[in-house]
């Protein structure tokens, strides 16, 4: 091949299309896991909220049912929302309050305490109230059972004029004993409690649980539990399934036992009793915003609540009748199917055939079989909330400021893909710059076949 004709080839003004079309191929590509990855960052909140939410729906915390970590504490709120939340709408709690309010009934909430500042929907009903609920879960649960009706919320609780007694049961972190739980339940009754909610189930039962529940009946005092251990455990919890307890378990906006890692919800501990709301539901916290919360303590809690209702209704009830009410007006899960539910004194339902918690049917004494009218309601359509799935006490501005980031990252690793072959195919010229001084002749014969010697 000639000089020339070298030259030619050096200084060809036509770019390699391979590099080009390389670089437009790797820029679409980061554009399209730019672009995933901020669909999965902005969803993540919705793919935790069991409560039909809408995508522009606020997002309220979420308050833990153990906290991750014991060096933080739930941070106030004052976020609220005016919708009726779907609990109410499927408890039918609209026709449940002209029927009862839980006026002249004291409910003992055992758990991580309970604080009524900035609480206003709880405020001039509770004792005990001292010090900080560093885990909020307690001042949660009391809310669910009692809060009163606020203007600009459309939250309320089951029994809205009844009072509560805050136990502290609990260590910093939530968790807690048998025998803290049997001393609290002792002093609760003792106190004149005629509903005990078990906000914080033990682990491991003991002799000493099992005399207080005891103790409680003799008392007359219904003792309502969550069936199933919170967080990762997913176990029996105490003193659930015991004689004496109405053990209670969560289920979701579709009626499903509300899963859990370790305990999918397939089957139930023995004993469990009764089915009520449990997942991504609505209520008061820290500071009087609305936090959501999950758990078979959420779905007692509404029992306990129901509980209240009925007594402040039929004061004269003991406490074995009231269990005997909230099962035989429950709603069957099998809805065509007649639930029957053991009679006896203390009697829970087996595994399997729990029904699920009908206050309305439970306050007018009339079961929801006999009166299709008091069957619990579906879900409302009006739940636009969203839950946080952000551990307690984590700021969301360092978390989009990660994305930011990382977005302005990618944007400059695609722009380098196209600019760098372009630069390459024009010699790093800037835009408009002439072409290099050409043999003319030798670009005419470019083309041609090399010279012959």
């Amino acid at each position: 091949m000639s000089a020339a004709s070298r030259r030619a080839g050096r200084h060809s003004t036509s770019p390699p299309a391979p590099a080009v079309h390389a670089g437009a191929r790797a820029m679409a590509l980061t554009l399209c896991c730019t672009l995933a990855l901020l669909l999965t960052a902005g969803a993540q909140p919705a793919a935790h909220a069991a409560a039909r939410p809408a995508a522009d729906g606020p997002v309220l915390p979420q308050v833990p049912e153990a906290l991750p970590d014991s060096s933080q504490c739930v941070k106030p709120a004052r976020r609220t929302i005016r919708q009726t939340p779907w609990a109410a709408h499927r408890l039918g709690l609209s026709e449940l309050h002209p029927l009862g309010t839980g006026s002249g009934v004291t409910v003992a909430v055992l758990d991580s305490g309970l604080t009524t500042d900035g609480v206003t929907q709880l405020q001039g009903r509770v004792t005990g109230a001292e010090g900080k609920d560093c885990a909020a879960h307690g001042t949660f649960l009391a809310g669910l059972v009692a809060a009163g009706e606020k203007d600009g919320s459309g939250f309320a609780g089951v029994a809205p004029e009844a009072r509560i007694a805050a136990h502290k049961v609990t260590a910093h972190s939530g968790t807690t004993s048998a025998a803290a739980l049997a001393a609290q339940i002792r002093r609760a009754v003792d106190d004149g409690a005629r509903v005990v909610l078990i906000g914080a189930p033990a682990r491991r039962d003991s002799s000493a649980l099992r005399d207080a529940v005891a103790h409680a009946r003799k008392k007359n005092a219904l003792v309502v539990a969550p069936a199933r251990l919170p967080g990762t455990h997913g176990g029996p919890a105490h003193p659930a399934g015991g004689k004496g307890v109405l053990s209670v378990a969560a289920v979701d906006t579709d009626g499903r036992v509300h899963p859990r890692t370790g305990n999918d919800g397939s089957s139930l501990p023995e004993g469990t009793a009764l089915l009520a709301p449990g997942a991504a539901v609505i209520g008061v916290g820290p500071g009087g915003g609305h936090f959501t919360s999950s758990g078979d303590t959420v779905a007692a809690a509404f029992t306990a609540g129901a509980a209240a209702v009925v007594l402040s209704r039929s004061p004269q009830l003991t406490a074995d009748a009231v269990q005997h009410r909230l099962l035989t007006t429950s709603l069957p899960e099998d809805e065509d199917t007649a639930h029957n539910t053991p009679a006896e004194q203390g009697g829970s339902a087996p595994s399997g055939t729990a029904g699920r918690l009908d206050p309305v049917g439970a306050a007018s004494a009339v079961s929801a079989t006999e009166n299709p009218a008091s069957r619990p309601r579906a879900a409302g359509a009006q739940d636009t909330y969203r839950t946080d799935p952000r551990p307690a006490g984590v700021d969301a501005t360092a978390a989009w400021a990660g994305v930011g980031a990382l977005l302005l990252l990618t944007l400059l690793v695609a722009a380098a893909a196209v600019l760098v072959p372009l630069g390459k195919a024009r010699s790093w010229r800037r835009p408009g710059a002439g072409a290099p001084t050409r043999n003319p002749q030798a670009q005419g014969r470019a083309g041609a076949p090399p010279d012959r010697p």
